[in-house]
């Protein structure tokens, strides 16, 4: 199985969509949208509704995207 290494990844808090947006066009392998601990607690609802909306809306071209979620 052939895996590829990933050069950077970058972690963004899952309630800052124009955080989100401007992560799309830097060119970083993985962008990390982040529920758990990059969020503060009263905004957990909002960061679910905004990297649902980031995931359905933006183009993330060849970055894998990812959600670190809070369980």
């Amino acid at each position: 199985m052939k895996r590829d290494l990933r050069r950077a990844v970058l972690f963004m808090p899952g309630d800052s969509l124009h955080k989100i947006e401007k992560a799309t066009g830097l060119g970083v392998d993985s962008i990390v949208m982040d529920l758990e601990d990059g969020v503060a607690l009263g905004h957990k609802d909002v960061a679910r509704s905004t990297v649902l909306s980031a995931l359905q809306t933006l183009d993330f071209g060849r970055s894998e995207r990812l959600v670190r979620v809070n369980p």
